[in-house]
């Protein structure tokens, strides 16, 4: 687990037990991580890429309403970039 996952699993966490302020942090840094891998997507598929601020967007809603069936125990990362690619495959 790199440092950076680390502190998003940690920052995650946190969230989970209700600290707001954690949570604020978390999405902020993780929507430009989002942002890119969309637009990689968007560009490996072919499609425009005025559509990925809609894909971060439902990306980052699927995060929150999802965020309690993340292991704690794993990583952050791949379990919010599998969301993101089953997100830009719905689009």
């Amino acid at each position: 687990m790199t440092a950076r996952d680390e502190v998003w699993s940690e920052q995650m966490r946190a969230a989970i037990a209700g600290d707001e302020a954690a949570y604020r942090k978390l999405l902020a840094s993780l929507a430009p991580v989002i942002r890119s891998a969309c637009r990689a997507g968007f560009a490996r598929f072919g499609a425009a890429p005025a559509d990925v601020e809609d894909v971060v967007q439902e990306t980052l809603l699927a995060l929150h309403l999802k965020r309690h069936t993340w292991q704690q125990s794993q990583p952050l990362t791949p379990w919010v970039l599998a969301i993101a690619r089953n997100k830009l495959i719905a689009h």
